[in-house]
């Protein structure tokens, strides 16, 4: 996979996340007859929230070819390759930092580590799941480590909170939130752009000869 082809989609993926969390945040500022004010510091951390679940769904979902077949491999054994297979654990839960990091600093609710926990085992299940269809070994471990790498983020967020209190204004407890369910739609829509929209960037690129 080309690095243009990763540019394209995560762009298309940002442009429809940021897009809809705007276009809603408009609608209710209307509603609500305010000026519509757009949020800098929170418009950078939900781009960054939206780019890091994107390519994370990229590197380990699929990267856009389409399911064919459905050929499961799964390992069930809790850490059943350490010591050696150490690195793996290390790099899956380097890999979901970002995820619980963006969490606590943009959504009030997720103060809570449990939450985040259950939001890093959706996505990592979703991870799980496309895996099963040809893309490689579906691990119970990689489960674990990715929940566990979301929970360590939302702890460092938390921490960057402390020693940076401006980061608060991130916070729809300190801003207007763009959508009360905005951290879960974006999530359903990194699954779709990553199992419907780019099987067909990357056919339209073989297409004109750029892959």
């Amino acid at each position: 996979m080309s690095f243009l082809f990763l540019l394209l989609c995560t762009v298309f993926d940002l442009v429809l996340v940021v897009g809809m969390a705007f276009l809603y945040e408009r609608a209710v500022c209307a509603h609500r007859g305010r000026s519509f004010q757009i949020k800098p510091w929170r418009v950078v951390a939900l781009v960054c929230f939206a780019a890091s679940l994107f390519v994370i769904a990229f590197l380990t979902g699929g990267q856009g070819l389409p399911m064919t077949q459905f050929v499961p491999r799964v390992e069930w054994r809790p850490f059943a390759n350490l010591p050696r297979g150490w690195l793996q654990y290390a790099l899956n839960v380097v890999l979901f930092l970002p995820v619980g990091f963006f969490l606590r600093l943009l959504y009030s609710r997720y103060r809570h580590f449990l939450r985040v926990a259950v939001y890093g085992l959706c996505f990592s299940l979703y991870i799980e799941i496309v895996q099963m269809f040809g893309f490689g070994l579906s691990d119970v471990n990689d489960l674990l480590m990715n929940t566990l790498g979301a929970v360590f983020g939302a702890m460092l967020g938390a921490l960057a909170v402390k020693i940076f209190p401006s980061l608060k204004s991130c916070s729809d407890s300190h801003a207007e939130p763009f959508s009360p369910f905005e951290a879960e739609w974006a999530l359903v829509l990194t699954w779709l752009v990553n199992l419907c929209v780019m099987p067909q960037i990357l056919q339209g690129m073989i297409g004109v000869g750029l892959l």
